[in-house]
């Protein structure tokens, strides 16, 4: 092998491990025994992610005052057997006919119970668990609308999946976040900011 063969391989191996020392130096203040959170990046599907190769871990994510996870649309996270992710956005949804200076929001979720058999059934009720804010901090209430998926509600078995929209009547030009409330998640809640509407 000459040299101009070789430099490829030699920079993919120091990269190999400038990652592990990275991962270690992260890891080595961890508890053994403590349940860490994950974030799997970039799944539409949560239910779908294959291993654990996909995880990183969520530190960048957590805000340091509350200790709360803030993650983005299309990605997805496990806590506690929870796996729970934002797939898709639509502002506006559907044709006009809300209040005067509204739009529909119809926000797609997805949740399943990563626990393994013999665990704990994962109780989903839309209208406790979810909750949709602006950039001000003004909450707005769940709303129903034609021709839209279910809302998320139901009991999963481990290894169940479970997915539905939310529908919300909400100012154009705002930015929103929905938070994930359930007791089983890391500080009780998720966030996923949603952007600009």
């Amino acid at each position: 092998m000459d040299r101009r063969q070789a430099l490829p391989i030699a920079i993919a191996l120091a990269m190999l491990v400038g990652a592990v020392a990275i991962y270690l130096a992260r890891t080595s203040g961890r508890s053994p025994t403590a349940t860490q959170t994950v974030v799997i990046t970039g799944s539409a599907s949560p239910g779908s992610v294959p291993t654990s190769q996909t995880r990183t871990a969520i530190e960048p994510h957590v805000d340091e005052s509350s200790g709360v996870l803030t993650i983005g649309v299309g990605d997805s996270i496990d806590s506690n057997g929870v796996l729970f992710g934002v797939t898709q956005v639509q502002a506006p949804y559907g044709s006009a006919g809300g209040p005067p200076g509204r739009e529909l929001m119809l926000v797609s979720v997805e949740l399943h119970n990563s626990l393994t058999s013999g665990g704990d059934p994962l109780t989903i009720a839309s209208r406790q668990n979810f909750e949709l804010q602006d950039e001000n901090g003004r909450m707005y209430d769940q709303t129903r609308a034609a021709g839209a998926p279910k809302p998320p509600d139901g009991k999963l078995a481990p290894g169940e999946t479970l997915d539905g929209a939310l529908a919300y009547q909400v100012l154009p030009g705002q930015s929103y976040r929905l938070l994930f409330k359930h007791t089983l998640v890391s500080q009780g809640v998720i966030v996923v900011d949603l952007g600009k509407r």
